[in-house]
């Protein structure tokens, strides 16, 4: 390679860190299985807009409520770099980019391409009701999609969130020891641009912002969250809608990723609407638009008072 000169391209490449590798580290480290189906708690204007459109709305990840969000990933970061010890330029090096990018999300300053929707892995969470369905009387719908090929057509990474602090760091150690084979084959004992440097730096700050999001405070597990990520960047323009949308005085970008409408299995209703009339309409919206999917009832004994 011409003065071991390096781009973020091949730095990806060379530690073998592509999205699709990524979507393999982080699931290969988080508990369980992939659940076949993935479930979206959303209102019933949620769930109307969700199946007549057939567009599910992706957030960029600083848009989201966790104020937590892709910050816990940095601090392993710190911890899993004492392991790094035969290198200290290089970690010193890696540390204060690590340091820098915490310090600019936690201050709103990182314009990121990254934008996710989320999904849980349980079809009836009272937690979820509670949170998710937007309206005082946890009134909603849980609906529930087939996961095997929902997004097969797009770039994405899609896993279980990971709550636990030592599957977190073994995720971060994976990517370290590749990032760390970059630089014994590229930059130790080589005379190397800052360039180079440059674009190992930008590659950890890419790869890193990528797994960040799929780790979440503990606090959250209840959740039970799969999160489905992807890049702007990464699709095409023309057939993805780049959106923003005003909530609370907020300005809130999303991107409308189409699916098709065959990959809705099931609708979950709330258990506060267990005595409402609820069937008849979600029985005439799957008539209108020519969907099979089944109609489930809550089974938590919960109503609101």
């Amino acid at each position: 390679m011409e003065g071991n000169e390096l781009t973020i391209e091949t730095v990806l490449q060379n530690a073998n860190l592509s999205r699709k590798e990524l979507a393999k580290i982080v699931n290969s480290f988080s508990k369980n299985n992939e659940p076949p189906i993935i479930y979206h708690y959303t209102s019933a204007a949620g769930l109307l807009s969700i199946l007549k459109d057939s567009k599910l709305w992706f957030t960029r990840w600083d848009s989201l409520n966790d104020t937590s969000e892709n910050l816990i990933v940095h601090d392993c970061i710190n911890e899993a770099l004492d392991k790094y010890t035969q290198e200290p330029q290089f970690v010193k090096y890696i540390r204060e980019i690590n340091n820098n990018q915490r310090k600019f999300k936690k201050e709103g300053y990182i314009d990121s391409d990254l934008y996710l929707a989320s999904f849980s892995a349980n079809a009836d969470s009272l937690a979820m009701w509670n949170c998710y369905s937007k309206n005082s009387r946890s009134d909603g719908y849980s609906i529930g999609f087939d996961n095997t090929s929902l997004f097969s057509n797009y770039p994405v990474i899609l896993s279980k969130v990971i709550y636990d602090k030592a599957e977190q760091m073994k995720v971060v150690h994976n990517v370290l020891d590749r990032l760390f084979r970059i630089y014994d084959n590229y930059i130790k004992n080589q005379d190397t641009s800052t360039d180079t440097y440059r674009a190992v730096g930008e590659a950890f700050d890419f790869v890193f912002e990528d797994i960040g999001i799929f780790f979440k405070h503990s606090a959250f597990e209840v959740e039970k969250e799969v999160r489905v990520s992807i890049r702007k960047s990464d699709v095409d323009e023309k057939s993805i809608v780049h959106q923003i949308r005003e909530k609370e005085a907020l300005l809130i970008p999303h991107l409308e990723i189409p699916f098709d409408k065959a990959h809705v299995k099931s609708v979950t209703i709330s258990p506060t609407l267990a005595d409402r009339p609820v069937r008849p309409g979600l029985q005439a919206l799957k008539s209108k638009l020519k969907m099979e999917f089944d109609i489930i009832q809550s089974k938590i004994p919960f109503r609101h008072i």
